[in-house]
């Protein structure tokens, strides 16, 4: 019943979304584009961490085609870490959130338009304030993707909207479906991310040396359905530890810091716990680790960004969309129970409650991690598996 009813509304948003489309096309005649006259881009995307992340690669496409141009990259405030040091981008500005108001939109559009910006690319599919924010900013070419919807009017301030389409693709592809608006193309897609943290005496004071072995474990995700138990993560730590005498860093933000204690008060062995660091030690402590395990969250963008192996664990989320865009990856996912219904929270009780991350086991985990590092044991100092 199950894969029926999820085809039965994939095919309705389909349909809604070509309807929407034609209704964009009718009402919007989008100009022609001239590349030379492209001087200054201005992107904005007002989610989380792995959704900037994942704009890397069409950002790369944009100078790439535009060599010219500055790109300036709107984001949330406390995010500018994640692109500021991003060599394709000239300019990050920061918005809280809580401004994402008229009165707050009519004050940013003032500024952007004294920028004078010829393209506006707008990755986040928003609501109507943000998709209204670039034609309040007098920029002449707006484009957005089609989840950017005319019908509900966070799209019809667009000039260029992509083609709806039935495939689920990821969402690095979907970001350079926008861009390829624009006729920006890039051949390299991998993602980009950089960090200048100081981290030595953190290493130091737990016995991290050059050659020492390093899993991240990420247990603390942003949905609560993403959530996996904490005693399973506490046997899988044990066992790797175990098994490859690694030091394991257990990382995440202060919601976290509870589950993250009870892990710790559950394990034979001592593990380092890093919660709370900052966004930049965050991304230099998963930089360091030699292999992360992490649920449906940032950090697994993090470790794809820095080329980490990394297992992800999936549940509520849709892996075809957000797996880890890195050939170093395991993706844990059990599509044969109630899985990508991408809620909040779980609509099951009892011991169904949560059943797609229930269905994971310690070995599934343990078993992902020695594939990916077994071909790392050739050059690592640490006991073989074999």
């Amino acid at each position: 019943m199950k894969p029926l009813l999820k085809g039965y509304a994939d095919t309705l948003r389909y349909y809604h979304s070509v309807f929407d489309y034609s209704l964009f096309k009718l009402f919007n005649k989008p100009q022609r584009i001239n590349p030379a006259s492209i001087k200054r881009i201005v992107c904005i995307e007002f989610l989380y961490i792995g959704d900037l992340i994942v704009t890397t690669p069409a950002i790369r496409a944009l100078k790439e085609t535009f060599p010219q141009a500055e790109i300036t990259f709107v984001l949330p405030t406390g995010m500018g870490l994640i692109l500021e040091k991003n060599p394709n981008v000239k300019h990050v500005i920061e918005l809280d959130k809580k401004q994402l108001t008229k009165k707050g939109i009519n004050q940013l559009s003032k500024s952007l338009r004294s920028m004078q910006f010829d393209v506006g690319v707008l990755f986040y599919p928003g609501n109507k304030l943000i998709s209204g924010l670039l034609k309040k900013s007098k920029i002449p070419i707006r484009v957005g993707c089609s989840k950017t919807g005319f019908s509900e009017g966070k799209g019809k301030y667009l000039t260029h909207k992509v083609r709806p389409t039935k495939e689920f693709k990821h969402f690095v592809d979907e970001n350079l479906d926008v861009v390829r608006l624009l006729n920006a193309e890039t051949n390299n897609k991998s993602l980009e991310l950089y960090t200048n943290a100081e981290l030595k005496n953190f290493f130091s004071r737990n016995s991290i040396k050059s050659g020492t072995f390093v899993i991240v474990v990420h247990p603390g995700p942003r949905n609560p359905t993403h959530k996996w138990l904490n005693l399973r993560f506490s046997a899988v730590i044990d066992a790797l530890i175990e098994k490859y005498d690694a030091k394991i860093i257990l990382t995440g933000t202060k919601h976290d810091a509870d589950d993250i204690q009870e892990i710790e008060d559950t394990t034979k062995h001592d593990v380092i716990s890093a919660v709370s660091f900052s966004l930049n030690e965050f991304f230099t402590i998963i930089k360091r680790a030699n292999l992360v395990v992490s649920v449906d969250t940032g950090a697994m963008h993090v470790a794809a960004a820095f080329g980490s192996p990394v297992v992800a664990l999936f549940g509520a989320g849709d892996p075809k969309v957000w797996r880890p865009y890195n050939e170093k990856v395991r993706v844990l996912f059990k599509p044969q129970v109630c899985t990508t219904c991408h809620r909040y929270r779980c609509r099951f009780s009892g011991s169904n409650k949560q059943i797609c991350m229930k269905m994971i086991t310690v070995e599934d985990v343990l078993d992902a991690c020695d594939q990916l590092v077994k071909p790392l044991e050739e050059n690592l100092n640490y006991p073989h598996t074999g």
